[in-house]
């Protein structure tokens, strides 16, 4: 639903630290303390990188990536991308040009 003032959306338990927050044209991710990415909204292009094309309103850990030590994360309009430790770059969803 559509909202005209800023509410809070994403609110992280035991002291757990919000690095970034990336969103696409109906999806958002964060990227928490700990490499822990989470994702939610829409994922009929698989940008939730949840392993279906569901759509889930509220945050989701993004269980593949819970070894990857990630660094960064990016989303475009139907896909995602995050950055390791190691350099290595990791996409999902409609990443086409």
């Amino acid at each position: 639903k559509a909202q005209d003032r800023p509410i809070v959306v994403l609110q992280t338990q035991f002291g757990t630290r919000i690095h970034q927050v990336a969103c696409g044209a109906s999806h958002t991710m964060v990227l928490l303390e700990g490499s822990q990415v989470l994702t939610w909204g829409e994922g009929l292009h698989g940008q939730l990188g949840l392993g279906a094309l569901n759509s889930w309103p509220q945050p989701r850990v993004v269980k593949s990536l819970s070894k990857a030590n990630i660094v960064h994360i990016a989303a475009a309009q139907n896909g995602s991308m995050a950055l390791s430790g190691q350099g290595r770059v990791v996409a999902w969803g409609d990443n086409t040009a």
